[in-house]
This record gives C-alpha cells, structure tokens and sequence, in this order.
C-alpha cells in the first residue's frame, strides 16, 4: 500500500464526537494572568504508544492534560478543542515541525477530521483521551511502519484569535510502528491475534542468508547479512521476540540502532546500519559477559564537579607513547582508562620485571583524589587493547594494589589470538592472557563487560557510549573485501604485511582499540585511543557531527599514526589531550637545542596530519601534551577548567582532594558496641 494511502486510515475511539469540545465554565480573560500556552507537565504525549488488541486493531497514543491547567483554561472563559494528530514519521522528519500547516494537507490524519473515543478521566491530577490508528493492513511492510503521535488543544473565545498549541514532540519518545509495539506487548505476555499476527509476519519476511559467520572475540561468534533493508531489521527483532527473546536495552546513534535482547544465559547484539545494508548479530553468554546496568545507581555526591586527568608518561625513561586517563566522579570514585605500561625499556618486556612504572603513578593518584584513600573505588575500568603501553601496567597494578582498590567492572573487547598473532608482535596474547588471570583471582566482585558499538555504560554521574569496536572491522572472509563497504582505506601495516590466509581483515592491531565517549557535568570527551586510519573512515561512514562532535578529545595513536583526514574537523574539540612524551619521537628539530613539539609533530608525521590542531586557532592553547606532567580538566556545569602540574610530585603536594563538600558519614562497625 502507498503512503498515501497509509495516512487515510480512520482515527478510532469509540463514542462518536466529531471531536472533542469543553465549553468554558466561567468568564474571564487570561490563565492566572500569565501565558496560555500549556507547560510540559501540562499537556505532553505519553511515551511510546500501545496496541488495540480488539477489532479494529491499531495503534494508540495517549495524551495527558493536568487537571490543574484544563480548569483554568475553562475558569477562563475558553472553549477549548482537543485532539491528536498521527502521521508517518518519514514524514514528520521531513516537514519544519510536528503541525497542520508544516505538514500540509494529505500529510497528517487529524483526529477532528473522525469520529473518535474520548476516554477520559481525572486521574492522579491528569485527564487522558487516546486515539488509534486502525485499518492498516496486514502486511509487514505496513507493521513495520513508524507513526508519530502528537496532541494539540485549540483555544477558542469571543473577540479573540483562536490559539493551537501542541505537546512537545521527539522522535524517540513519540515515534512507534506497529511491530514495534507487538513486540513489547508480546513480551508483557499480551498472547492476541493482533500481536502474534505481526510477529508471525516479521519472522516470515526475514530470509536472509548469512553472508558470513566468524569468531570476533573468544567468547563471540558473529553472524553478518549484507544488501538488507530496513524492514528486514525490524523483522529480525520481531523474529526475536517470538522465538522467546526479550529486549533488554537498545540505542540509535545517527542512523544505526543497536540492541541487545536476552534468552535465559544467552545474550544476542543486534548492529543494524543502513548506510551498508549491513546487519550484525553477536552471540554470547551470560557466563563471559555481564550485561551494563541500564541506569546509574545511586551514589553520595561528594564533589560538584568531574576531574579528568591526563597521567604522565615518565618520558625521563624514553618511553614516548603510553596512555593512561582517570576521572574522577562525584561520589570520589573512578573511572580509568588503559594506565600505561608496566616498564619503560622496550616492546616486549612485561613479564620479569620490577619495575611498577606508570602502576605506582596511578595509585598514588587515586589515593590522592579519593575522599578516603583507603577505600578506593573504581566504579569502570575500560582496556582500550592490549600493546604494552596502555595495558602493561594493569598486572603490575594489580600485583601491587589489588587489595587496596574495588573495581565494580572492567569494559574492554578483547580479540581472538588469531588477530594477536598476525597482527601483533607485542605479546598481547600473553597480555590478555595475564590481563583475565588478574581480573578472575584478584578482582572476584568485578563484572566484566564486552564492549560493542551502540553500549551505554553507567558509572555514577558518567554516561560511556561505545562508538567501534573491532567487532566493526575484522570481519571480511578474505582479502578481496579488502576495499568493499567500509574497509576502504588505505592499508597500514606496523610490524608485519597481511596474512591474506586470515578471515581478519585488519591493516594493524592499533584497530582493535575501542572508540568510545565520556558524558559528565555536560562535557562530552571522545577517546579513540590507537585506532588508526581505517577505523577513523569506518567512523566517519556510521556517524556524522550529531554522534562525534565532542568538547575534548585524545590524539588518536599519539599523534603518529595517520587517521581518516577529516575525523579531527569532524569531532571540532574545543580540548585536545595528547598522550605523547618527550621521548624518542620528539625530539627537538634537527639543529635546534629547544624542544619544539609543534613543530616536531607537524613535521615528522605523515605531511602534518596533526595540523588541523594548530592551525586552528582556537586550539592553540588547548593542546595539553602528556610528557611527564599531569594535566587536569575539571568538568563542572558545561565548562572546562585546565590545571597544570609539572610532574607527580607537584600534583601530589597539591590540595585537590580540598574539593569535597559536605561532611563524609562512616557507619561506626556494629562490632564496636557488643
């Protein structure tokens, strides 16, 4: 059936008003002498929407009136008009806005135009009235169709122009198909022939074959169906549903949704992205992966603000990478980011080894910024992947502090030792190995969670977004996929060239780091760590500046590796944090004495794809380089606020921890009074 025809089904309520007037009660001339228009508590779409269950089936929104403010608009002396308005979401995307006249005629079904149930009642301070969508046919392309559903009222007095106003109106909370409505109730145990006829329809219509099937971690098979379509998507949800799954969480980010649905032990992501008629399904357990909490727990707020800092890299060792970030919450607990390496005299050197390297340095922090030192608490701990330099010091770490630290959960997506071994040669086979061993012995209450594209993840007052995982790249069967779809950057090998025998089509292990973002005190940080250019040209091809423009952001790879060309302009951070030292690979300038790190990284790297840093003006002095110095941004209320410290040791005979506000309760052990 056409659109147009699609937006002349009949509005349905049962007792026959052509619409809905309310006489005034009283006369007068304004509402408390203020403003007509209602407020968002006053009037407003209730999220989601429902199924009629009962012949003529559709699907309903419901709309809420305060009591409060539809008795002063009838005290006032208005006749007042309610009513609804539904239509196709495709094109509410396309009109100025959710109204008549943006949409214009044929664009809308209006609820004035049909007779309709005024089903209405003064409960817990609120009125309601539905209205329903029938007639749709029943095919799968008219279920998975999104509607959206908006109330308007209509002031209507002598002597006066009448007023329209409308609830306030958003996609995602305003914005359903039937399918998508059948499957909710479905879950809910809602067994009709309205419901179970739209999932036996989804499950019908999806026959795609498996393009390919392949291991993307350990613990994760992953099947792939290329050239699909929108409806196919949404069938395979709906074909979900019926065969017993139930969702757990899902997410959009641009025009990608993800979804994560669940089945006993048995844990199904759904990566569904249209820009590549792609659909990706990762299959897991409950026994090697836990799932994040869907909200932030509660927490003592200590702290008014976010600090966030940038660790220094010991560069005196001549070490010139590493990474190592920490915030620090408003509960005074933590997330950490990578921590460095665990020594700083070469590659493959971390077992065997004394040394605690950046280990001792991240202690010492966390203590410093802890409201009790002695109770350390990190609320996440993300591993972007496994080179020396980011995950090295966690098994020295642990060793170390193990006993002094709680780790609520560790976020991180490690690969199959088939990409390690062709594509490492750092030992990160053995790292990870070392890394799991720690995290099961030493950290027993920790969950741990494999990260996926489109995961949000709770830590006290952050929001942690999942943008890539390798689950996005190492997925061609061989190298003749090499430049289809997204994987058509240009190839980087490091250590070695590419196994073709591999199914992995990586250029180098730098891209199985996790791209992600941090959301705290209205600051938003994206961290990309070593993800090289093909991983910036598959970001750019998913998200456009809606999902990855950012406040801050860290140099990808260090600033010596080339990214897609236009991934820095694109995010246009305002902050840039620099996990570079002044070792080996900035050094000053042939024929200089002076350290000239500008000059050096436009230089030295790839014709100067870190320019964009400096000849933004703006950024000039907003580069904050890691060296061995700490620098602190502190995150409070949309702002930033840069503190610079020389080396560890100026950081720790600082006064940070002076921040807290408030007094800290200690429950006395009931031990005590026995």
């Amino acid at each position: 059936m056409k659109l147009k025809q699609l937006i002349s089904w009949v509005l349905l309520c049962g007792l026959m008003l052509s619409s809905l007037t309310v006489s005034a009660l009283a006369n007068g001339s304004s509402v408390g002498g203020g403003s007509l228009a209602p407020t968002a508590d006053d009037f407003y779409v209730e999220r989601g929407a429902s199924i009629r269950t009962e012949a003529p089936y559709g699907i309903r929104f419901t709309v809420n009136v305060s009591s409060t403010y539809k008795n002063m608009l009838e005290n006032a002396g208005y006749t007042v008009t309610y009513g609804a308005l539904i239509a196709p979401t495709e094109k509410v995307e396309a009109a100025t806005a959710f109204t008549k006249e943006a949409l214009g005629n044929g664009g809308y079904v209006d609820s004035s135009d049909k007779p309709f149930l005024w089903s209405a009642e003064d409960v817990d301070g609120k009125w309601q009235y539905r209205v329903a969508l029938v007639g749709i046919p029943e095919n799968w392309s008219s279920y998975a169709l999104d509607f959206s559903g908006i109330g308007y009222l209509t002031l209507s007095k002598q002597g006066e122009a009448d007023k329209t106003y409308y609830t306030a109106y958003s996609k995602a909370d305003h914005s359903r198909s039937v399918a998508d409505v059948a499957c909710r109730a479905y879950e809910k145990g809602i067994d009709k022939t309205a419901v179970t006829s739209v999932l036996n329809a989804g499950k019908a219509y999806f026959t795609a074959t498996k393009a390919k099937t392949v291991k993307s971690s350990p613990s994760t098979t992953q099947d792939i169906y290329e050239n699909l379509t929108a409806l196919s998507h949404k069938a395979y949800l709906t074909a979900l549903v019926k065969d017993g799954y139930t969702l757990y969480t899902d997410n959009t980010l641009g025009n990608n949704v993800y979804s994560t649905f669940t089945k006993g032990t048995e844990i199904r992501t759904v990566l569904w992205m249209p820009n590549e008629d792609e659909l990706r399904v990762m299959s897991e357990t409950t026994a090697t992966t836990s799932l994040p909490a869907l909200k932030a727990g509660s927490y003592e707020k200590l702290y008014d603000s976010t600090e966030l800092l940038q660790l220094g890299l010991n560069a005196q060792q001549g070490v010139y990478s590493g990474m190592g970030y920490v915030f620090r919450l408003h509960d005074g607990s933590f997330i950490v980011i990578d921590g460095g390496y665990s020594n700083h005299v070469g590659h493959n050197c971390d077992s065997g080894n004394t040394d605690s390297g950046n280990a001792e340095q991240l202690f010492e922090v966390l203590a410093h910024l802890a409201p009790d030192p002695q109770r350390i608490t990190i609320a996440a701990w993300i591993f972007t992947h496994g080179h020396y330099d980011h995950l090295g010091a966690f098994v020295r770490f642990s060793e170390l502090y193990a006993d002094q630290v709680t780790v609520e959960q560790f976020i991180y997506n490690r690969p199959t030792n088939e990409v390690c071994s062709n594509l490492g040669g750092d030992g990160e086979e053995e790292r990870w190995n070392a890394t799991e061993t720690a995290i099961a012995t030493q950290y027993t209450g920790a969950k741990t969670v494999t990260a996926h594209p489109g995961q949000v993840i709770y830590a006290r007052n952050a929001k942690i977004t999942v943008l890539y995982t390798h689950d996005l790249h190492a997925l061609c069967q061989d190298v003749s996929d090499y430049d289809s779809k997204l994987y058509n950057a240009e190839a980087e090998t490091e250590n070695k060239e590419l196994d073709t025998s591999t199914v992995y089509r990586y250029s180098q292990y730098n891209n199985t780091s996790l791209v992600f973002t941090v959301e705290a005190d209205g600051i938003k940080t994206l961290f990309p760590a070593d993800s090289s250019r093909d991983t910036g040209a598959i970001l750019l091809a998913l998200y456009d500046a809606s999902v990855l423009k950012s406040d801050i952001m860290q140099v990808a790879h260090h600033g010596v590796q080339q990214t897609a060309d236009n991934i820095y302009s694109t995010v246009a951070p305002t902050y840039v944090l620099w996990p570079l030292s002044t070792g080996e690979r900035s050094k000053p300038l042939p024929g200089t004495d002076d350290f000239d790190f500008i000059q050096c990284v436009k230089a030295s790297w790839k014709g100067g794809i870190n320019s964009y840093f400096f000849e933004n003006g703006t950024l000039k002095s907003t580069v904050y380089l890691a060296n061995d110095d700490i620098n602190m941004l502190t995150l409070k209320n949309g702002t930033v606020t840069h503190t610079f410290y020389e080396d560890k040791a100026a950081f720790l005979a600082s006064n940070e921890n002076t921040t807290a506000y408030g007094d800290i309760y200690l429950s006395a052990p009931q031990s005590w009074f026995e």
